[in-house]
């Protein structure tokens, strides 16, 4: 499994321009309610018995606007990795060599990519610090201040933390795939 396939990981992990490098988001100086923009670092390891881990970290841009979202990757130097785009026409991941992956669905784009699914869409809402309406939640736990802190989601453990006005400034996400454990941690800018 590529560097690229497990970074694509966590940022459609986990949570998905014109030129062949794309350019950087940055983030504006006012946030509306409906533009929501996080930027940090992020880790990512995908685990097999009997084989080493594939890892990558790294920086990342968050821009979501309600029915789009941009996520740009970088590596821990700074230098933009890969940039996911998300909107109603679809998942488009665009590497810093020009490569272009397209789907229909930024879960699809994950499966096509990394060949395992990931939960994209619940993404947008861990890192507000809640579960996804939609779907099923478990085993919920909240912190001192009511605030979600533990639950589990699409076979995802997640744990949040460290709260600011926008939300968790850490959130760790685990899950196991057939023999895979995919670990994603991001650690959001205050």
């Amino acid at each position: 499994m590529s560097g690229i396939r497990v970074l694509a990981v966590s940022c459609l992990l986990a949570l998905l321009g014109a030129c062949a490098t794309p350019a950087r988001v940055v983030p504006p100086s006012v946030h509306a309610e409906q533009h929501f923009v996080r930027t940090g670092k992020f880790a990512l390891r995908v685990s097999e018995p009997y084989q080493a881990d594939h890892a990558v970290q790294g920086g990342f841009v968050w821009q979501d606007e309600n029915e789009s979202l941009m996520l740009d990757l970088t590596s821990p130097l700074g230098a933009t990795l890969a940039r996911i785009s998300i909107n109603e026409a679809g998942a488009l991941l665009r590497e810093s060599n020009g490569k272009e992956t397209r789907a229909a669905t930024a879960e699809s784009l994950v499966q096509q990519v990394l060949g395992a699914p990931v939960p994209v869409s619940v993404l947008r809402h861990w890192v507000r610090g809640a579960p996804a309406p939609a779907t099923a939640v478990e085993d919920v736990q909240q912190d001192a201040a009511g605030r979600m802190s533990s639950f589990t989601q699409e076979g995802w453990k997640v744990d949040l933390g460290q709260y600011d006005a926008l939300g968790p400034t850490r959130l760790t996400a685990v899950r196991q795939h057939d023999t895979q454990t995919f670990h994603l941690r991001l650690v959001m800018a205050p």
